[in-house]
C-alpha cells in the first residue's frame, strides 16, 4: 500500500473525520500530502476532490449530487450529502460561474433614499434566491448623475450578472433598460 492510500484511508478514517484536520496529526502518521491538500487541510475546507475520494465515487457524481441530478442512485446521493455535511463542504461560486460559464449573481439596482424600502427589497430577493445557488451583489447609484447608466454596464460586466433586479426610479429608465439590453443581460422591473 503507498503512503498516498494510506493518507486517503486515514483521512476517511474516524481519526481524521473532523471538519478541522489536524494536520500535525497526519504529519505524524508519516503521510505525504500534496501542495493542494496540506493548503486545503490548513484552511479546514474541503474540496471537491475530497468529497469525491472519501465517499469513493468520482468528481462528475459530486458534481450531479450538486445539481439534483436524477442520474445518482439515493443510496449514493444521501453518502454523498453526509459527507459534505460532516466535511462542511459548500462548492466555490468563482469555480462554479467558470464551469458553467456563467455567473451565479443577480444585481440590485437601486436608487432610493428610503433605506427600510431597499432593507425590505433585498430581504425579500434574499428569500427568493435562497437554496438557488444565486447570490446578491447590491449596486446603489445616483440617476440623476450624468454617467449613472455607463456605471450600471459597467457593474454589470465587471460582476459577470446573470440578471439584474431593477428598483424604482431605476426601473422607470428606459435608457437604462435598452443598455441592459444590449449587453444581453437579463434583467426586471419593478
Amino acid at each position: 500500500m503507498t503512503k498516498e492510500n494510506t493518507a486517503h484511508k486515514l483521512i476517511a478514517s474516524n481519526k481524521f473525520a473532523r471538519v478541522n484536520y489536524d494536520i500535525d496529526d497526519i504529519y505524524e502518521a508519516g503521510i505525504v500530502l500534496s501542495g493542494t491538500e496540506v493548503k486545503a487541510l490548513r484552511a479546514g475546507k474541503a474540496t471537491i476532490n475530497d468529497v469525491a475520494r472519501l465517499s469513493g465515487v468520482s468528481k462528475k457524481t459530486v458534481s450531479r449530487v450538486l445539481n439534483n441530478s436524477p442520474l445518482v442512485r439515493e443510496d449514493t446521493r444521501e453518502r454523498v450529502r453526509e459527507l459534505m455535511r460532516q466535511r462542511a463542504y459548500a462548492p466555490d461560486p468563482q469555480a462554479r460561474g467558470l464551469a458553467f460559464r456563467r455567473s451565479f449573481l443577480i444585481g440590485l439596482v437601486f436608487d432610493n433614499p428610503t433605506a427600510q424600502y431597499i432593507v425590505n427589497m433585498q430581504y425579500g430577493v434574499l428569500d427568493a434566491l435562497r437554496d438557488t445557488g444565486f447570490e446578491l451583489v447590491v449596486h446603489p447609484c445616483d440617476s440623476r448623475s450624468a454617467g449613472y447608466v455607463d456605471g450600471v454596464r459597467q457593474f454589470v460586466a465587471r460582476q459577470k450578472l446573470y440578471g439584474v433586479i431593477l428598483i424604482p426610479r431605476v426601473s422607470e429608465d428606459q435608457a437604462l433598460a435598452d443598455v441592459l439590453a444590449e449587453t444581453g443581460c437579463r434583467y426586471v422591473r419593478i
